[in-house]
């Protein structure tokens, strides 16, 4: 799992090796590669990490470096203080894998999905799972993505369909597919 962090030069990396890394990667004006440094190696999964996410950085954040959640197939959602590499929260409550991670724009929640058939929704300042939405059968659900008004998770399975989600009441307000 890779992903650079918005508007800092900053890469997440998950990995099989059941870490988590906070890369720095410094590119020059010509756009080639000047310097990477590891910044934190993140230890906290049992088992390979198969996805990150960093928090949205807000206007007047451009100094700080987001906070990141990492999922695995321990089941576990991780949050990190991306400055300092500090474990804030361990979230639990898939009971196999954790296929995707992602923050909300605003940063007020955290949905993960899982190969239960789940997707939680959990708040990001507290860990409570608020919400847990079940529709793609007894498939895996791979990947989710939040609306840009934060009101509505789409979420894809391995049934080849696309759930959209109203993430206040969980109500499925459409299915996509299935895919061919």
């Amino acid at each position: 799992a890779l992903k650079f962090a918005p508007r800092h030069p900053y890469l997440a990396s998950g990995s099989g090796d059941k870490t988590s890394a906070i890369w720095t990667l410094h590119f020059g004006p010509d756009l080639q590669l000047c310097s990477v440094k590891l910044m934190h190696s993140l230890k906290g999964h049992g088992c390979p990490v198969l996805d990150v996410d960093w928090a949205s950085c807000e206007s007047g954040c451009e100094d700080a470096i987001p906070r990141l959640c990492t999922g695995g197939e321990d089941g576990r959602i991780k949050v990190w203080e991306g400055g300092t590499g500090h474990l804030l929260m361990t979230l639990a409550d898939h009971r196999l894998y954790v296929r995707s991670v992602v923050w909300s724009l605003d940063n007020m929640h955290i949905v993960s999905t899982s190969s239960d058939n789940s997707v939680n929704v959990w708040c990001a300042e507290t860990g409570v799972c608020t919400r847990q939405f079940k529709g793609h059968g007894p498939n895996s659900v791979m990947c989710a993505t939040f609306s840009p008004d934060n009101h509505h998770v789409v979420t894809g399975g391995r049934d080849r369909t696309a759930i959209v989600w109203n993430i206040m009441d969980g109500e499925v307000l459409t299915t996509l597919g299935p895919h061919s």
